[in-house]
């Protein structure tokens, strides 16, 4: 069988192994063609000698085939950091056992048809959603290659996109995570979005893995403050009513007491005993200019103080 393989492999010349390359990648033939700067019907032809080559009859069949034998390990990890794929990688384990056995039969016949696989459109939809390809022309691609490419090993080394910007969040989990940053609690938000609160941890819990960075509940709501929000939601939040208090509250505040709210800020895992350490200040003093900003703003009684003072800081900074 891996002798029939590498056979094929040798038949595909450079351009169609480029082709198979970029078929695995979820990219449809018009993508491929302004890759490649080349005619659509190109690409057409590519793609039908790749799947003749490759002994496959669909895109799925043939993504499968080129994650499993035309690709090596670098290849494979550089896929696997594809902010769709990286996204769906991360969001794996939420899929429950009915959604994961679909996944897998789709994975052993990527050839079939859903429908020949016995699978329900429910779950089918569920498992696009869940894992951030609901949207995508190829999403049964993608899925294929995420199936592949966790049971090939390439996401135990998975480093985070190269740039956080990049990383494609459902429209559910931006709204989860938008109201996390205003300091909503899970209850809240569950509520407020007509989910279960369970559903809402479960966001929570897995987006530092999609960052790729370990974040606590402050570190995660400064990471959509600044990577999420659009300009305008940006600019609403600067005119809301509690950040034009917290902008009067800090106005006439000594250089050395913003310097604490900075470093609350920008530290990650900002604890008052490194701010401490930090400034080279006393933990009781970075103690007190955060407590007193809390109580002066009103946030002495809410379950994110801390995370309420971080995010108006952030909004009035420059």
């Amino acid at each position: 069988m891996a002798d029939r393989d590498a056979s094929r492999v040798r038949t595909l010349t450079p351009r169609r192994k480029e082709v198979a390359l970029l078929v695995a990648r979820g990219l449809s033939n018009e993508e491929i063609a302004d890759r490649l700067d080349v005619s659509i019907e190109t690409v057409k032809t590519h793609v039908a000698h790749c799947l003749g080559l490759m002994g496959v009859a669909t895109r799925k069949g043939l993504a499968a085939a080129t994650v499993t034998t035309l690709m090596d390990y670098g290849q494979r990890m550089e896929l696997a950091n594809l902010p769709v794929v990286a996204g769906a990688l991360a969001r794996l384990p939420d899929c429950d056992e009915e959604e994961m056995a679909l996944l897998n039969k789709m994975t052993d016949a990527p050839d079939l048809g859903n429908a020949a696989l016995g699978a329900k459109k429910r779950v089918e939809e569920s498992l696009r959603q869940k894992l951030g390809v609901g949207g995508h022309r190829f999403g049964s691609v993608l899925l294929v290659v995420t199936c592949l490419l966790a049971r090939l090993g390439a996401a135990d080394g998975l480093g985070a996109p190269t740039s956080t910007q990049d990383i494609t969040f459902a429209y559910a989990e931006s709204q989860v995570l938008i109201r996390l940053a205003s300091g909503k609690t899970d209850q809240a938000i569950a509520a407020e979005l007509d989910l279960k609160t369970d559903t809402v941890r479960s966001i929570i819990r897995r987006t530092p893995r999609l960052i790729g960075k370990p974040l606590d509940r402050t570190e995660l709501a400064l990471y959509v403050v600044r990577t999420l929000l659009t300009s305008e939601q940006r600019a609403q939040w600067r005119g809301a009513a509690v950040v034009r208090l917290f902008r009067t509250v800090i106005r006439d505040m000594s250089p050395q007491d913003l310097a604490i709210l900075d470093a609350l800020v920008t530290g990650q895992g900002a604890t008052d005993e490194m701010i401490a350490n930090q400034l080279g200040l006393q933990c009781r003093a970075v103690r007190e200019v955060i407590g007193w900003v809390t109580d002066t703003c009103g946030f002495s009684q809410h379950p994110y103080a801390r995370l309420m003072v971080a995010v108006c800081r952030e909004l009035t900074r420059g």
